[in-house]
């Protein structure tokens, strides 16, 4: 029997905390494939939304590469969505027994799609809220750093 673990996420951070990493592995050690989802909206960057998700796909697959890793895009609802969601891993993964798995803040309250999920209990790590916020500065942009946007 092949079995798909599915992690769900937006991973707005500049590194993967605690959290997202026992999150990922839970899911991964009870799976034959991992399928991470990073979850995108439409527009341009913003404070909560910074990073675009080429450069977020990046970082998981440095940290993950074993993992499929595909954008999903928001939807006008709950219920659009998660019909979307159950499509595309319908599509990508026909022939899996799929389990999705969420934490804290999750998307486990408002998925109303056809698969199964589990509910892993939280670490004590940041959330990438509070991380993004920790980032802010007053200190002038360096070249470096507006090397890296430019990229």
């Amino acid at each position: 029997m092949k079995t798909l673990g599915v992690v769900i996420g937006r991973f707005q951070v500049h590194a993967l905390h605690g959290g997202h990493k026992h999150l990922i592995d839970y899911a991964a050690t009870r799976s034959n494939t991992l399928l991470i989802l990073i979850g995108s909206g439409p527009g341009w960057s913003t404070a909560r939304k910074p990073l675009p998700f080429p450069i977020r796909r990046a970082m998981l697959q440095e940290a993950y590469p074993e993992a499929t890793i595909l954008e999903l895009h928001d939807r006008p609802s709950d219920t659009v969505w998660g019909q979307a969601l159950d499509t595309l891993i319908d599509t990508v993964f026909p022939d899996h027994v799929v389990t999705l798995y969420g934490s804290r803040d999750s998307f486990t309250a408002r998925y109303h799609g056809k698969k199964s999920f589990t509910e892993v209990p939280p670490v004590d790590a940041p959330s990438g809220t509070s991380i993004r916020e920790s980032l802010k500065t007053n200190t002038p942009v360096s070249a470096d750093f507006r090397q890296g946007i430019i990229h």
